[in-house]
């Protein structure tokens, strides 16, 4: 059986991504480098956002709040390195941050599977049972 480190490649598990931005009027640009989430990564990142938004009436509150919440707090669970200037006090561009989570999440669909098909894995015809699974 083959160990879990030769199917796994961190190297393969992070990426550095350029950000170009407008911070307060002044234009910054920096690299981060973030990692494919791993299932507490994903799990205390939905538990942090919910405790956020614990209060609020989703049904009223801006999309844009909702998704904010959401995008900041999975960065804080992948960014590994970032530029000095990303200081969520600071950034006054929603957009910004939801520049920085689209590329984030790209990054992690791209280990997903590419298959496009919607058919059925299985024949599912006929019974595994020889009778019929429906009443009399």
């Amino acid at each position: 059986m083959k160990g879990i480190n030769e199917f796994i490649s961190l190297g393969a598990r992070q990426k550095e991504i350029e950000i170009e931005a407008r911070i307060q009027g002044q234009e910054v640009k920096g690299n981060f480098l973030v990692k494919f989430p791993s299932i507490m990564d994903r799990i205390e990142a939905e538990t942090k956002a919910s405790r956020i938004l614990k209060e609020a009436d989703v049904n009223t509150m801006l999309t844009e709040t909702y998704l904010l919440t959401q995008a900041i707090c999975y960065l804080e669970k992948v960014i590994i390195k970032k530029p000095d200037w990303y200081n969520l006090d600071y950034i006054d561009d929603p957009q910004v941050i939801l520049d920085l989570y689209g590329k984030a999440k790209e990054f992690e669909n791209s280990f997903r599977a590419k298959d496009e098909s919607d058919g059925l894995e299985g024949d599912s015809d006929k019974s595994v049972d020889e009778k019929s699974l429906e009443g009399k």
